[in-house]
Parts: structure tokens; sequence; C-alpha cells
């Protein structure tokens, strides 16, 4: 999953990235790895939006609240919060529509 996440935000070189998987040994150094480099990747993926947008663009990557608040520096609850404003307007839009 974390590697999906990486692959929404940020395009890059497969065989690079496998090259580097190839060195790593140890599966926990590895998943550690993994998680850092996609939150690594998260916040350049997102950096310049307005917060509701890097909410919106990194959850919609799977990340769930509570990192998303780690990564953009806010809470959790403020995370939920805009997620279901998000949710409430993207409904509106498509009743308008029809």
């Amino acid at each position: 999953m974390l590697v999906l996440q990486l692959l929404v935000l940020v395009p890059f070189d497969r065989r690079l990235f496998s090259q580097y998987i190839i060195q790593m040994d140890d599966s926990n150094a590895l998943l550690s790895e993994v998680r850092r480099l996609t939150r690594l990747v998260a916040v350049f993926g997102t950096e310049g939006k307005s917060q509701r947008e890097q909410i919106r663009m990194l959850a919609s990557a799977g990340f769930p609240p509570k990192d998303i608040a780690a990564l953009i520096g806010t809470t959790a609850n403020t995370v939920r919060v805009a997620l279901t404003d998000i949710r409430k307007k993207g409904k509106s839009k498509k009743r308008r529509q029809r």
C-alpha cells in the first residue's frame, strides 16, 4: 500500500527504485525506509497547496487522518472535519449536476 501511495503522488524511475529495494536486506528496515520515503514524497507532492487541497490529495492517496495531520502540521480532528466537509461538498455538487 505504501508503494501505491508513492506511485500516486510522484512518478519515478522504477528501475532505480527496484535497485534500491534489492540493496536493503532487512525487511523491517525496508518497510521503515519505504514509509519514510513515502512521507517525504507526500510532503513535496503537496507543497504550495492550500491545507484543504493537501488533505484531499493525501486522503485520496490512502493516508489516514492521523498521518495526514502529522505530515501537514495540524491535528487529526482538523483533518477529519476537513474530509467530512470535502465529502459533503462533493455530494452537493453531484446533486446540482442532475
